[in-house]
Formats: C-alpha cells, structure tokens, sequence
C-alpha cells in the first residue's frame, strides 16, 4: 500500500511539475516584452528557472533522482524558549536586531552529535527573508569554544535566499582562484522540533576565515547598509571589538574612505590601496557568471591585507538572476557601449570606474579575461559544477520556486549552468572588439596613478629593486625600512669574512626573490608601520628565499625571520638572543638544512598552514617551545637537540610532525599534542626515538594521532586543559610581542 502511495505521489509530482513548465512556455511566449517585470515575479529569471519545454527531461530525471536519493546532510537544531520566540517575531514585524539566547545541536551524518549555546537573531532585508517566521533567516552567533562546521558565527536561511546551488558553486570556483570567499554549507533544519527543511548555512566573516584562506588577520570592512549602499555610506568592520583602536583600522578606514572620494570625483583608485591582481580577477570571474550584484559596494567586503598593505576582495551574496545581465559586460565600460545593458548597477558606475580608470587595473583584467573565457578554463568550471548534481536533484525533488528578486516565483528553480559559455562566448567577441578599438587608437584616456608609496612611520623609507650588494659591512645610521623588490641578492665574501648589517633597520622582501648568504644581521629591530602587519626583523612575503650562513643575533621583534606565503631553501641559520619567536613561518613550503637557536625569548620555530622539510635543529635556552607546529602545518624533521629549554615539541590544531630523533638536555616538558582551536582536527606526532628525559614527559590528547617510543610515558590531557597549562600559566612563555 505504501509503495503505490508513493507511486501515486510521484506521478502527481511529475503531472504536477509539466504544468507549471507548460504554464512557463505560455508566459514566456505570450507576454508581451514589455510585461519582462511581471513575468519574472511569477517565473523568475529565464537564466535561473524552466522556462522550456527541452528542459523538461532533464528536470524530471533529477527530480526522480532527488526524491530516491534524498539529500545526505547533517542536522542543526535551535532550543529556543517560547518568551524569546516572541521576541523573535515582534522583531520580525519591527524589522529590528533583537537577539535572544538559546541552544543549538548540530549533528553529524554519522550521528555524532555537539551542543553549544548561542545567540541568534533574524536577519535579512529581502522580503524573502521575512514572509513569515517560520521561513525567516537567522544570525547566530556561539558562546564558548564550540565550532559547528568549523563556524562560530553563521547565518542559515533558506536556499533560495543564496540562488540554491549558485552561491557555493561560484564561491569555489572564485576560491580556487586564490579570492577570498567564504564557506557554504546545507543542513536541516529545525526550531523547537519543527523541521523547516534544507537550508543554506553562510559563514560571517572572521579572523578564521583569512587563516584558513593564507591570509594574516587584517580589517575586513562592509558598508553600513542603514546609511546607503553607495560609497557615501559609512564603513562597518567585522569583529569590531578585536580592531576598535588599532593604528591599523583608523589607517586602513581612512584610506578606504579617500579612495572612496576619489572615485566621486571621477578619480582612479590607486594600485598602491586596492591589489588590482586580486580585483582584477574578481570583476573578470564576475563577468563569466553574471554575478554582478557581488561586485557592488553594499555585497563585496573590503578586506585589508596588513602584510601587503592593499584592499583585497571577498566575495559576499553574488546573486544570480538579480537583474538582467545577458548583454552586459564591465569590458563594455572600456568601450562606451551604447548597447550596454548594466541595469541597476549603473548607480555604482564611480565604484566601477574607480578600477576602469586604472591603466594597470584595465592590463590585469582584460588578461583575465581572456583566460577566464577560454575553452580549458569554462570546461573546469562546468566539471566544478557536477559536485552540486546531488544537491540540485533534491531542490528539483521538492519542487523549489525560482527566484523572482524579491519573491518566489511561480515557476521552478533550475540550474542552467551552460549559460556559462554562452556568456564566455560572448566576452570573446568584446575582447576583440575592445582590441580593434585600442589598435585604431580610438580607446577612451585612461587616468595614470599615483605610484608612490605611503608608509605611517617616522622611519626612513629606503626602496630598491634588483639591490645586488656584496660587502663586509652595511650600516644604517637611523631608523630605515629596507624595502626590496625584484631579484635581491645580499651577500659577504665568504663564510669566513661575512657581511655584517648593523643599526635600526627592518628588511622587507615583497615579492620576487632574496638571497642571504654569509650575512650576519646584528640588532636589528621591527619597525611598527600603522597600516602593516610585518612582525619580522627580516620580512620575506610572497616571495622566494635562499639562505645559507646567515646569522640574526639580537633582534628586537616578535620575529627574527617571518616568511609568508613564500618558497624557501635554507642552508644553514643561526639565530641568536632573540627577543620573542626565532623564525615564523606562516602559509610557506620549503627546506632547512641546520637550524641553530639560542637564548630565544618565545619559540625557535613556529610554523602556521606550511609544509617544511628541516634536517637538524640545536636549540639551547628557548623560553618556550623549541618546535610548534599549528593550523594543518606538515613538518618532517630528522633530529632536535633540545637543551636547557621549556619545552621541545608541539604539535596542535591539526599539524603533522614526524620526527625521526629527539634528544633531550634539561627541559622541563618534552612534548605536547592538543587541539587549540575547535575548528581544526585534532593533531598528529610521529618520534621515533627520544634519548633523555625531561622533568614532565608528555601531554598529549587521548584523540590525538600519535606514535612514540613504547619505553615512553605520557599523561593523557582534554586538549582544553593542555591549552590551560601552556602560554605561561604552567609552562612556556606568552608571546612578546
């Protein structure tokens, strides 16, 4: 009896789903043009939805897909107490931020179930968000350390809220291009035991989401939406509490503010505050989608890069089918395009041509452009689209509105993700037409800009590009920021007769190459900069580094040597008295042959999301950790001699360590294996052989991943209590910075 019931319902489905796309070939044939508004309310964007009778099959057969599938995901859960439920709809009505306290429970697929407390409250300015409470979205924010899906701040809201599939589809394809985006995930859905169905979970973004993306924490800023959604509103930055008096926000705000104004005045931005590369790609990836409502200044969030010192894009509510874009391009605003259909968004045309107006902003794009639309790269992104087949097949299955802006539609959703090479197509005859007008020197006049750099420090500022020194002696008699470029090399006469580098100077490699061989760096120091977050007395980012007989002695800064997001081949390397952290590595690959520290105030190595390879290091009066590997690092390590320090190896929040020897001299803890941060894995610690003993062996996560010597004791510790006894309160040392 149940199966026919089921059959009798999928047949309904089926006769149910040709009518409503019969009805969309009755509207979309027998409504006049000039009714486009009034036949998007009741079917939504031809772009998004069935509109033809060829579409049929396929919808059907992922629909029976969907409805024998099903969709496998995991279940979140809000306890919320009645009283602040009706809080919660008087907000709705009043449209206001109340939030209100409650329980959340996420669990997994496989049943494994975490608790957290949270506060929550509706969010959402579409008419979408609020048709009713038991629709409306949600801003949850958890208390304590407990993570769901890696979040501890998320809005969840319905599917179409986020173009169902779309947002997460494009969001992976702009991540694999190395943009910032943030995470997307479904899960269902219920309050108080009412199960609301599948719905959208967003990430807000944090701190985390930079780590997790290589990029050290800076500002990310997003426009005050009850002030204007143009750029005379007013700046709002995420996590306000962590950044509310930092040089660094008062800088980065009010460069962002004059860039702001500039464009008012029809002026270009400057290549020195935005990272045309990264904007570049982001508006040329916005062309192949169509996702234009992502690139105005009210959805795309400005976050400032403090190692670089230049805004970066992230990408926030693309929105797909927000306006008819099939005739537009922004390559059509270097062209003057008459037939040019920017809709809505030609309100922000000063944002846009704040970019257009940029000579090197205009090379970068049309570059990307060209690889954006070729046939290798729209290919990877239609393979990318088959890992949302699943999650299209159940939103078939229930039948899901199209998008109709502010509404549902009255037809259904429908991913039509050809429609990406119908567009590439297209962008490739713009590119010829806008190199033909360029050839004929007809292009309209680009706007030079200011190239110089700005800097908020007393400091000299001294800058070279291909600085190829090779000395005994290199002196600064005030305090100078050495900024290199290019391919740097600075070197001594020999392993005997080195380069000595003496007074108040902070080395910084941006981009390019360094090398350092037979150079000793004597007290040197950091050099506080308000819009950098360079904590290095030698500075390597987004670079290549080769080193072999350098010594740092001496240095007054939270690092000796910080590399970032660069390739390194390291001979040999000593640093010594040191004032905080020897070396920190943060998103970096590479080798070390023979690391020497002594008399360090914080740690010898710390690393963050890299992946090095290190033959030997003897470390002797380290303060705090000799070795501390954090946030999924790799590290295979041959042999530590730990002498007369706190403590010899850690391993946390999802690292790897493999160490073949560790041989230890008077060190009060010799190892430690704990998860800091919920939202990573629990860390893994392979030692093959430990010679010596400390005064406490081990503290190590009974969840942890580990292989020791079986001779060897451990104490088993909750990683939350390892955390407690760390930084100082047991053992170590807080980082000086």
């Amino acid at each position: 009896m149940r199966n026919l019931y089921l059959i009798a319902s999928f047949i309904f489905l089926i006769i149910l789903s040709l009518f409503v796309s019969s009805n969309a070939l009755f509207f979309s044939t027998k409504i006049s043009k000039e009714n486009d508004k009034l036949k998007i309310k009741l079917l939504g964007k031809e772009a998004i939805s069935l509109y033809h009778l060829k579409e049929v099959p396929e919808y059907l057969s992922g629909m029976t897909n969907g409805i024998i599938n099903g969709y496998n995901a995991p279940e979140l859960k809000f306890d919320i107490k009645q009283k602040k439920i009706l809080s919660l709809m008087d907000s709705l009505l009043m449209k206001d931020r109340i939030q209100v306290p409650g329980i959340v429970s996420f669990t997994e697929p496989n049943g494994i179930t975490v608790k957290s407390k949270m506060k929550t409250r509706l969010k959402g300015d579409r008419e979408l968000h609020r048709e009713n409470f038991s629709s409306a979205s949600f801003r949850v924010n958890l208390k304590g350390a407990t993570r769901i899906s890696g979040l501890d701040k998320f809005s969840i809201q319905k599917p179409i809220i986020r173009g169902y599939s779309w947002e997460p589809f494009i969001a992976e394809v702009f991540k694999k291009e190395g943009l910032l985006t943030l995470s997307h995930d479904y899960m269902h859905f219920y309050v108080n035991g009412d199960y609301r169905g599948l719905y959208h979970v967003e990430e807000v973004p944090t701190t985390r989401t930079l780590e997790k993306q290589f990029r050290k924490n800076g500002p990310i800023f997003g426009l005050e939406e009850d002030h204007g959604t143009s750029l005379t509103s007013v700046l709002d930055v995420y996590e306000k509490k962590q950044w509310n008096g930092s040089n660094i926000l008062a800088y980065s705000e009010d460069k962002l503010y004059s860039e702001f104004e500039k464009a008012l005045g029809n002026e270009p931005f400057s290549e020195m505050v935005f990272d045309m590369e990264e904007w570049a790609k982001y508006f040329a990836l916005s062309d192949i989608f169509g996702s234009y409502h992502g690139t105005v200044p009210k959805s795309v969030k400005f976050y400032y890069n403090p190692v670089i010192g230049k805004y970066q894009p992230l990408l926030f509510d693309a929105h797909i089918g927000a306006g008819d874009f099939s005739n537009f391009f922004f390559i059509d605003f270097l062209t003057d395009n008459e037939t040019a259909l920017c809709e809505w968004i030609c309100s922000h045309k000063r944002f846009y041509h704040g970019f257009f107006n940029n000579e090197k902003f205009v090379k970068k794009y049309i570059s990307f452009l060209k690889l954006y639309s070729s046939k290798p790269f729209v290919d990877e992104i239609l393979k990318t689209a088959n890992n949302y087949k699943g999650l299209n097949e159940y939103f078939y299955s229930r039948l899901s509105k199209s998008d109709a802006i502010f509404y549902k539609g009255l037809g259904l959703y429908y991913f039509k993700v050809n429609n990406i090479s119908e567009r590439s197509a297209k962008i490739k005859n713009r590119i010829i037409a806008y190199e033909t007008r360029s050839l004929l020197n007809i292009d309209k006049s680009i706007v030079k800009t200011n190239s110089k750099m700005e800097l908020d420090t007393d400091a000299f500022i001294s800058s070279f590009n291909n600085l190829n020194i090779s000395a005994e002696k290199l002196h600064f008699e005030q305090p100078t920021v050495l900024l290199l470029s290019g391919k740097s090399n600075l070197q001594g006469l020999s392993s005997l007769n080195p380069m000595k580098i003496t007074g108040d100077v902070m080395i910084v490699q941006l981009d390019g190459s360094l090398d350092l061989n037979n150079v000793s760096i004597l007290n040197t120091k950091n050099i506080q900069i308000g819009n950098r977050n360079w904590s290095g007395a030698v500075n390597v980012i987004n670079a290549k580094f080769r080193s072999d007989s350098l010594i740092i002695d001496g240095a007054i800064a939270e690092d000796s040597l910080n590399l970032v997001n660069t390739t390194f081949d390291v001979g040999k390397i000593e640093i010594r008295n040191s004032k905080s952290d020897a070396i920190d590595l943060d998103f970096s690959k590479g080798r070390i042959e023979n690391l020497i520290c002594t008399n360090i105030g914080n740690d010898c190595f710390d690393i963050s999301e890299s992946n090095v390879e290190l033959e030997h290091i003897d470390a002797s009066n380290v303060l705090d950790k000799i070795i501390s590997a954090g946030e999924n690092s790799i590290l295979k390590v041959k042999d530590v001699n730990a002498k007369n320090s706190e403590i010899a190896i850690v391993s946390k929040d999802g690292s790897s360590i493999k160490l073949s020897t560790l041989k230890l001299f008077d060190v009060r803890l010799a190892i430690a294996a704990f998860r800091k941060k919920s939202e990573y894995n629990l860390p893994k610690l392979n030692i093959s052989v430990i010679q010596g003993k400390a005064n406490f062996t081990g503290l190590v996560d009974p969840k942890s991943t580990f292989i020791l010597p079986k001779d060897y004791e451990i104490t088993f510790v909750e990683s939350e209590k390892i955390e407690n006894l760390m930084y100082g309160n047991e053992f170590g040392r807080k980082t000086l910075k």
